[in-house]
């Protein structure tokens, strides 16, 4: 499949679920003008079926690590390497979707240093402490603290599957929580 037919499939169909997967699919290939190859590699995004299976489709039941575990083995570097992780919430039989953006998810509590990254310090994202970022566009229609208290209870239970797998990610991660929503004037 070449840029003109990704293109155009884009353009013919409404169904989110199978845009946004052939942009997962496709998403670290240079079709975008801003892709920048340096980079790309420090965003894990989630596919949009990550969070029904976590929450095997009802939220209010805490999360099912077993269901996801084998989800990040293939990471490079693992999953908490990544300065940035995307995760849609498409809650089962919701047509509404939000976004948790998870920033910094291995770097502790402390600001980033130059040292800790393969990056130098030139950018915002270099001294963000660890949070999460909750995007709504309906205002509240998906519950900020719930869904953020399940990330968080994923994130320390993939810490514990990395620790007994060898990979040392940092021990004590407190992340604040920001409402996307604070973010527009009334």
């Amino acid at each position: 499949m070449d840029k003109k037919n990704i293109r155009r499939s884009l353009q013919q169909t409404n169904d989110f679920d199978s845009n946004y997967s052939l942009w997962l699919f496709y998403g670290d290939s240079s079709i975008h003008p801003d892709h920048n190859p340096l980079t790309s590699d420090q965003v894990h995004i989630f596919s949009s079926m990550f969070f029904n299976k976590l929450t095997r489709g009802d939220p209010g039941m805490g999360i099912a690590f077993d269901e996801v575990k084998k989800w990040t083995k293939r990471i490079s570097g693992g999953l908490f390497s990544k300065r940035m992780i995307l995760i849609p919430i498409t809650p089962c039989g919701d047509m509404h979707w939000s976004l948790i953006v998870v920033c910094n998810p291995g770097f502790g509590n402390t600001l980033l240093d130059s040292g800790s990254s393969n990056t130098p310090l030139n950018c915002a994202m270099d001294m963000l402490p660890p949070c999460i970022l909750h995007m709504d566009s309906l205002s509240g229609i998906h519950n900020t603290e719930l869904i953020a208290n399940l990330v968080i209870a994923y994130l320390e239970e993939e810490k514990k599957s990395a620790i007994l797998s060898g990979t040392n990610p940092i021990n004590d991660t407190e992340y604040i929580v920001i409402d996307g929503r604070s973010f527009v004037s009334a």
